[in-house]
């Protein structure tokens, strides 16, 4: 086992996030998104949920934000508009006050993680509904 930045050992989601660049997207999905189906032409899938609950997308995000250059968060709307969940508070909590966050209906949330720029989708086995976020890679500088 290797030690290494943020805690990540999992080599494939390391390379993934080390060679997206500018504007490539990494999917952080609940254990329902059909990543199989809802995938771009250059996306690796890793699935990470072992069992129902765990590791939850907020645990992810937690350890990939402090890691990575993040530009952009976006995530699912639910169905029936609200404003958000409690998985989008705490979402909205980790990206802090600096860190444009946004909020794109399931349809066009699935658009977004089918396109060419999308790197890699990391599937949780977090089961709150709507618990799915992109993050959008910054330029390093």
């Amino acid at each position: 086992m290797i030690d290494t930045a943020g805690g990540i050992t999992h080599p494939g989601i390391l390379s993934c996030l080390a060679s997206a660049g500018h504007f490539s997207q990494i999917v952080i999905s609940d254990g329902n998104f059909p990543a199989s189906v809802r995938r771009g032409p250059h996306t690796e899938v890793f699935y990470l949920g072992w069992r129902k609950g765990s590791p939850t997308v907020t645990e992810i995000l937690g350890v990939i934000l402090p890691l990575a250059r993040i530009q952009k968060v976006t995530m699912m709307q639910p169905l029936d508009g609200a404003a958000s969940t409690p998985v989008h508070d705490e979402i909205q909590q980790l990206a802090g006050p600096s860190l444009p966050v946004q909020l794109r209906d399931r349809w066009a949330f699935y658009e977004l993680a089918e396109s060419a720029t999308t790197a890699g989708i990391i599937v949780t086995g977090d089961d709150r509904r709507f618990a799915n976020v992109i993050v959008e890679m910054a330029p390093v500088l």
